[in-house]
C-alpha cells in the first residue's frame, strides 16, 4: 500500500507521516502537491519541503518527534522556516498527533493558502467545507 501511495505525485515521501499528509490532501480534494520541493533561499542556501505548491509559495513541514530531539536539527529547522518566510513562503507544519486529532484541519488550512475550498469527512461521506 506504501508503493501505492508514493507513486501518486512526483517525488518520494520518506516517512510514514509524509504518506499520512499525503492521504489527508488527497481526500480532501486539493491540488496534488511537489514531493520533496527544493528552494533556493535569498541567501543561496537550497532548502527542501516535504510538500509545496512552489507557485503560490505554499508548503508543508512533516515534523515527526524522531527527526526533531536533536539540538542540531532543531537549529537548522529554525533557520531553514525564518529563509522561507523571508521569501514569502507560508509553511503548515503537520504532526502525528495533528493529523489523529483534526486532520482536516490540516486541509482546512492548506486550502485557505491555496485559495481553494477542501473537502471534509462529515457522517463519513465527503462535503465541501464552506469558508
Amino acid at each position: 500500500m506504501l508503493l501505492a501511495d508514493r507513486e501518486l505525485g512526483s517525488g518520494l515521501t520518506e516517512s510514514p507521516l509524509e504518506v499520512k499528509v499525503e492521504r489527508v490532501l488527497r481526500r480532501a480534494g486539493l491540488d496534488p502537491p511537489e514531493r520533496q520541493y527544493t528552494v533556493t533561499c535569498s541567501d543561496g542556501t537550497r532548502v527542501r519541503l516535504d510538500f509545496a505548491w512552489p507557485e503560490q509559495k505554499v508548503g508543508i513541514e512533516a515534523d515527526g518527534f524522531r527527526w526533531h530531539t536533536d539540538f542540531e536539527q532543531w537549529q537548522q529547522d529554525a533557520r531553514k522556516h525564518n529563509l522561507l518566510q523571508e521569501m514569502d513562503w507560508k509553511i503548515v507544519r503537520a504532526t502525528h498527533r495533528s493529523l489523529r486529532e483534526s486532520p482536516d484541519a490540516l486541509s482546512r488550512q492548506v486550502g485557505a493558502l491555496l485559495g481553494q475550498t477542501a473537502l471534509a469527512l462529515e457522517g463519513g461521506g465527503l462535503t465541501r467545507e464552506a469558508r
